[in-house]
C-alpha cells in the first residue's frame, strides 16, 4: 500500500473500532481502490456503487486481518472507503479475510466472506449483516456455513439460493436457507479444474478454483467464469475460463468454452444503473496483494456474453455462437470463395482468397459480417411499450439490419436462388436494438463473382405502417467488417485521385470505453481497404459516395472470424426513407494485395469517372436530400416536389467530387412559388488532405410556378478550383408551404 493509505488506515482504526468510518469526499481514484477478488453492488436507492472483496491486502497471506473494507462511489471514478467489518475481540476468525460479497435481503444487507481460523486451520465462509451496504456489519454466527473461499450466492431457476465456493479441492455448491444463514444439505462438487481443457495444476500438484462467478442468460442458460492456471507462451499464469450449463442448473453439466480473460482473474458481474452489463477484473499481470479493479463492458445476446469491442481488455472469444454448418452456403470461382449465412438473412460471412486460404470477414455477432443496414426515424424507435430498445443502442433509432438483432435473433430468409458463382437473397431484417422485432420491409441482395471481385447490388423495399416522412439519415452502404489480422485501413483522401498518388493509412482511434471508435473521411477515389501485415485483404468501392467510416477496434493484428477484434469499412449515404420507398445501391469488393485492389478499382470505376455528374429527378432523388423541408414522397414523379418547413432550408447532394477544369457551368432547373428572392449554391475544395471552408454563389430566384433553368457560371470562378466537393443549395426567407419543384441539376 501507499504510505498515505497506511495513514488513513491508522486513523480509521483509532477513531471508532468496530464502527463504520468513512474517508470523506470521494478521495480515491479507481486506481487507489485496493481490492482483489472484487464484487460490485449497485444500490439504486442511493445512486451509489459499492465494491468489496479481499480488501486487507497488507495481511492477505499472514498476520491478523483488519477485516473487510467497502468502497463506494456515485460516478465510478471517485471513491470513499470505510471499514465495514472487523473481527470481534477474541474471535477465532481473525486472519486472511478474502473475497467478501454483499447482497440485499429484505431490509438488511448480508455480507458473506471467507475468513481463516488459526484454531481450525481452515478458510471458511462467514455471514454478517448490517442496516446499510457500507456497514458496520456484525457476525450472524461464529459457526461458518462451510469451508471454502471466494463465495457466491446463485439463485436457481426455482428461486432457491445456493452457496458456491472455490478452493484447492473443487468448486463446491450447497443449498442455502432463504435467510442465507444455514446450509441445508451437504456440499457437492460441481466442477474440478482438471475437467477444463487448458487448465494447469499448481506447482504442488493441486488445482486452483478461484473466484467462480455466474450470469444467467436471457434464454435461461447459466454461464460460469472461474480462474485457474493456464500455460501461456511465456509461462504459467492465471487465466479466467468460461463454461456453460445448458440446463441452467448449477449441477451442470458444465461445457467448457475456453479462456475468456487471459492473465486476468477475480471477475464478477454487475450492471450499471443504465442497464449495461459489466465485468470487474484484476488487471493483467497484477498479483492478488496488489492493484485495483478494472471495469470491462460486456455485450450480451439472448444466448451469450462477449467482451465489448470498445472495452479495455485485449482478449478474444472464439465461438461461432452455436450456429449449424448447414446454415452456411458457399459459391466460388477460380480465385475467391464467398459464403453467406442463411440463419442471418443471407449476410456475407465468408470471403477467401483461394491461394491464401483464410476468411477475411468477421462474424463475431449479428452486427458484424458484410451486410445491409439502413437508418431512419423515429429516434428512438419504440414500436410498442413491451418492445423497448437495448439500453446501449436506444439512440440509433429505426435500424433494421440484414443479419439480425443484438439479442441474437437472426433475420428470416424470404427468397434464395443460388448459381455457381451468384446468389440472390431477400430477407425480412430484424431491428438491431430490439428483441425479435422484424422490420416492415424487405432487403434484397444480388451477388456475382468475377475473378477476384464481388459485385453486389442491394436495396430496401419499405412497407411501413408509419407513413411519416422522417428527416434524412445516414445508412451503411454496406457495413463491412474484417477479422483482427486485417487491421491496416488504407484509402486515398487527396486532391489528385486516380493518379496513383500516395495512399493514406487511417490509424486506429484511441478512444475511451463507450466512445465512437470509427474515423470519418472522404475517400476521393471512392474506396477503402483493410489489409494484413502482408498487404493482403479486401477493398470496398462505392460508385455513389465518397463519405466513408472506417477503423479498427480491439488488439491490432489479433483474432479470427469469431473473435472481437475487427476492422470496419462503411460507405455512407444520406437518404430519406419513405414508408414505401424502394432504394437500391451497388458496391464492389476486391480481394487481393493493396496494389491489386487499387489497380482493379481504377479499371472498374473508369466508366463512372468519365461521366460529368448530372442528376435527373425523373423517378428517384439521385442521392440528394433536404434539411428543414419535405417533398411529396415516394415514388418521385418526374421531379422533386419540395415544401419548406422553415424559412431557411437546404438541398444537399451526394458526397462526390469533380475536377473543376471539367466544369464550365451548372444547370439548376426548377419552378418556384413563394416570396423568396435569393438562393445560393455551395461547395468546398479539397486541398492536400483537407477540406477548405465552404465557398458560395448567390443566385436570384424567380417565382411564378414556371420551370426555369438557372445557369451558374463556374468557369474561372474564384474558389471553384482544383478538386471540388460538398455540393448543396440553400434557400432563404421562405414561408412554410413554399413550393420548389426541382427537375434537374447538371454540371456542364
Amino acid at each position: 500500500m501507499k504510505s498515505s493509505s497506511k495513514y488513513l488506515l491508522l486513523i480509521e482504526s483509532i477513531l471508532l473500532p468496530g464502527a463504520c468510518t468513512t474517508v470523506p469526499g470521494g478521495t480515491r481514484g479507481l486506481d487507489e481502490v485496493e481490492v482483489s477478488m472484487h464484487m460490485v453492488l449497485p444500490v439504486e436507492s442511493e445512486s451509489r456503487y459499492y465494491i468489496t472483496g479481499t480488501t486487507d491486502l497488507t495481511n492477505v497471506w499472514e498476520g491478523k486481518t483488519e477485516g473487510f473494507y467497502v468502497y463506494s462511489s456515485a460516478d465510478l471514478e471517485k471513491w470513499d472507503r470505510q471499514l465495514a467489518w472487523e473481527p470481534p475481540p477474541g474471535s477465532e476468525w481473525d486472519s486472511r479475510a478474502w473475497g467478501a460479497i454483499i447482497l440485499p435481503l429484505e431490509d438488511k444487507y448480508i455480507m458473506i466472506g471467507a475468513v481463516y481460523s488459526s484454531k481450525r486451520e481452515e478458510h471458511s465462509i462467514l455471514t454478517m449483516e448490517a442496516d446499510n451496504p457500507g456497514g458496520p456489519y456484525k457476525l450472524r454466527s461464529e459457526e461458518p456455513l462451510m469451508e471454502g473461499i471466494d463465495p457466491q450466492v446463485v439463485y436457481e431457476k426455482d428461486g432457491s439460493p445456493w452457496l458456491v465456493v472455490g478452493g484447492r479441492d473443487a468448486i463446491m455448491a450447497a443449498p442455502l436457507s432463504n435467510d442465507l444463514m444455514h446450509i441445508l444439505a451437504k456440499p457437492e462438487t460441481i466442477l474440478h479444474a482438471s475437467q477444463v481443457p487448458g487448465a494447469e495444476p499448481a506447482a504442488d500438484g493441486g488445482w486452483f478454483h478461484d473466484a467462480p462467478v455466474f450470469h444467467r442468460l436471457h434464454n435461461g442458460e447459466l454461464l460460469m467464469l472461474f480462474s485457474a492456471n493456464f500455460k501461456f507462451p511465456d509461462g504459467i499464469s492465471y487465466a479466467t475460463f468460461k463454461l456453460r450449463s445448458k440446463t441452467g442448473k448449477l449441477s451442470g453439466p458444465w461445457i467448457p468454452e475456453g479462456v475468456f480473460l487471459p492473465k486476468q482473474h477475480g471477475a464478477s458481474f454487475w450492471r450499471r444503473f443504465d442497464g449495461e452489463l459489466m465485468l470487474t477484473v484484476k488487471p493483467a499481470g497484477v498479483s492478488i496483494e496488489q492493484g485495483h479493479p478494472e471495469f470491462i463492458h460486456l455485450m450480451e445476446t439472448r444466448d451469450d456474453i462477449f467482451l465489448h469491442p470498445d472495452g479495455s481488455t485485449e482478449v478474444t472469444n472464439s465461438k461461432s455462437q452455436g450456429r449449424s454448418m448447414d446454415d452456411f452456403l458457399y459459391i466460388a470461382n477460380e480465385e475467391i470463395r464467398l459464403g453467406i449465412d442463411t440463419s442471418m438473412g443471407g449476410a456475407i460471412t465468408y470471403l477467401e482468397i483461394k491461394k491464401y486460404g483464410e476468411n477475411i470477414v468477421n462474424d463475431f455477432d449479428l452486427g458484424r459480417q458484410i451486410q445491409i443496414s439502413f437508418f431512419g426515424g423515429p429516434n428512438p424507435f419504440i414500436p410498442s411499450p413491451d418492445k423497448q430498445p437495448h439500453e446501449r443502442w436506444i439512440r440509433i433509432g429505426w435500424n433494421p439490419i440484414q443479419a439480425g438483432d443484438v439479442f441474437g435473433n437472426g433475420s428470416e430468409i424470404k427468397d434464395l436462388f443460388v448459381g455457381q458463382d451468384s446468389i440472390y437473397v431477400s430477407c425480412i431484417p430484424m431491428h438491431w436494438p430490439l428483441d425479435n422485432v422484424p422490420g416492415q420491409c424487405i432487403y434484397e441482395s444480388r451477388i456475382k463473382l468475377r475473378g477476384n471481385k464481388v459485385f453486389v447490388s442491394a436495396g430496401i423495399r419499405n412497407n411501413r405502417s408509419d407513413k411519416t416522412q422522417y428527416p434524412a439519415r445516414t445508412s451503411e452502404l454496406p457495413a463491412v467488417y474484417s477479422n483482427g489480422t486485417y487491421y491496416n485501413l488504407y484509402t486515398y483522401t487527396g486532391e489528385k485521385p486516380f493518379t496513383f498518388d500516395n495512399l493514406r493509412r487511417i490509424p486506429k482511434r484511441n478512444v475511451k470505453p463507450g466512445e465512437f471508435p470509427w474515423s470519418r473521411f472522404q475517400a476521393t477515389e471512392n474506396w477503402a481497404a483493410l489489409v494484413n501485415d502482408q498487404g493482403i485483404g479486401m477493398g470496398v468501392y462505392s460508385p455513389i459516395t465518397q463519405r466513408f467510416l472506417g477503423g479498427f477496434t480491439g488488439t491490432e493484428g489479433e483474432g479470427s472470424t469469431f473473435d472481437i477484434p475487427c476492422g470496419y469499412i462503411c460507405p455512407i449515404g444520406f437518404s430519406v426513407l419513405d414508408h414505401n420507398i424502394e432504394y437500391d445501391y451497388s458496391y464492389v469488393m476486391v480481394a487481393g494485395t493493396l496494389e491489386e485492389i487499387r489497380r482493379d478499382i481504377y479499371e472498374i470505376s473508369k466508366p463512372d469517372r468519365e461521366q460529368i455528374p448530372c442528376f435527373d429527378f425523373n423517378s428517384t432523388r439521385e442521392g440528394w436530400y433536404f434539411v428543414n423541408a419535405r417533398d411529396s414522397g415516394w415514388p418521385v414523379k418526374g421531379a422533386m416536389d419540395i415544401n419548406a418547413d422553415q424559412a431557411s432550408w437546404s438541398l444537399v447532394g451526394p458526397d462526390i467530387s469533380v475536377q473543376s477544369d471539367r466544369i464550365k457551368y451548372l444547370e439548376f432547373k426548377a419552378s418556384y412559388n413563394g416570396k423568396a428572392k435569393k438562393f445560393s449554391f455551395h461547395w468546398r475544395r479539397i486541398a492536400g488532405q483537407r477540406l477548405t471552408e465552404p465557398e458560395s454563389l448567390v443566385v436570384d430566384l424567380t417565382s411564378g410556378g414556371e420551370y426555369r433553368t438557372y445557369t451558374l457560371d463556374l468557369e474561372d470562378r474564384k474558389g471553384f478550383e482544383g478538386l471540388v466537393t460538398g455540393f448543396s443549395f440553400k434557400f432563404y426567407e421562405m414561408e412554410p408551404g413554399d413550393r420548389l419543384v426541382v427537375d434537374r441539376i447538371c454540371f456542364r
